[in-house]
């Protein structure tokens, strides 16, 4: 039985405990497979049957709509929730455009893992436009990297580095902000995917792209963010652009590899 795959399972982020122990014992209850000899004979056979697992727990727990036109997701909210809700809402007051994009929107959608910060590309910006968010954003935020909105602008955006904003006198969590640098983060921001939040409007990275970049970077995090994101909208994704920004990205062998 499954008993063992939650033994130190902490409760995924934005779970009520109450629900994920329903949910959890309704599994153990249901399923029946030799998991701990084969997960004791091979660790990735373990990640698998978690990873599935807790696919099942986010189906479950929370209601996810997919649509051309939106994902629409009601969940608890974490931390992370709700800073990025808050945020991004002064963004859409300052009429910014603006894209989600990283490890944030894998644990959006229920992979249980911590981060620190949340990303985000935001439209170019004169510098009129964005002395008038940086004031904005200043009634709640603090920039990490200067007081100085000029500096900020020309200093750091302007030469396509990021800055990063926190709650006032708190350090984490933040967001990182930048321009676009690459013609995929101009591609992101034009091209970026609607998603209500418990009603809530976010902008995020399309999955065609999110899942792929993540196999680009590589590292064992990323790599599971991007199993994570596949293994929930398999069958809702386009298939073709998919494979196409595998192929831009020369990622098609390992794409194969770890998440097909």
């Amino acid at each position: 039985m499954f008993y063992w795959l939650f033994e130190r399972e902490t409760i995924p982020a934005g779970h009520s405990e109450k629900k994920f122990l329903d949910v959890k014992h309704q599994i153990i209850r249901r399923v029946s497979f030799p998991a701990r000899e084969v997960a004791a004979k091979n660790k990735k056979c373990e990640k698998c049957i978690k990873r599935h697992i807790n696919t099942l727990i986010f189906f479950l727990i929370m209601d996810v709509d997919y649509s051309s036109a939106s994902i629409k997701i009601n969940k608890v909210l974490n931390q992370l929730d709700r800073f990025t809700i808050d945020f991004c809402s002064m963004l859409e007051e300052a009429n910014i455009k603006y894209v989600l994009i990283s490890g944030y929107i894998s644990i959006l959608f229920g992979r249980n893992r911590s981060s620190e910060d949340i990303d985000l590309i935001i439209e170019d910006l004169n510098f009129d436009r964005f002395l008038s968010l940086w004031n904005i954003l200043l009634k709640k935020y603090d920039c990490l990297n200067t007081k100085n909105a000029k500096k900020a602008y020309q200093d750091y955006l302007l030469t396509k580095h990021a800055i990063r904003f926190s709650k006032k006198k708190e350090f984490i969590p933040n967001i990182e902000m930048k321009f676009p640098k690459i013609e995929l983060e101009l591609w992101v921001v034009k091209n970026r995917r609607k998603v209500f939040l418990n009603g809530k409007k976010l902008y995020i990275s399309p999955l065609e792209l999110q899942i792929p970049f993540k196999l680009f970077l590589g590292s064992e995090k990323d790599i599971e963010d991007a199993k994570h994101l596949y293994e929930l909208f398999k069958d809702n994704l386009d298939k073709v652009l998919l494979n196409e920004f595998n192929r831009k990205l020369k990622i098609t062998d390992i794409f194969n590899r770890y998440v097909k």
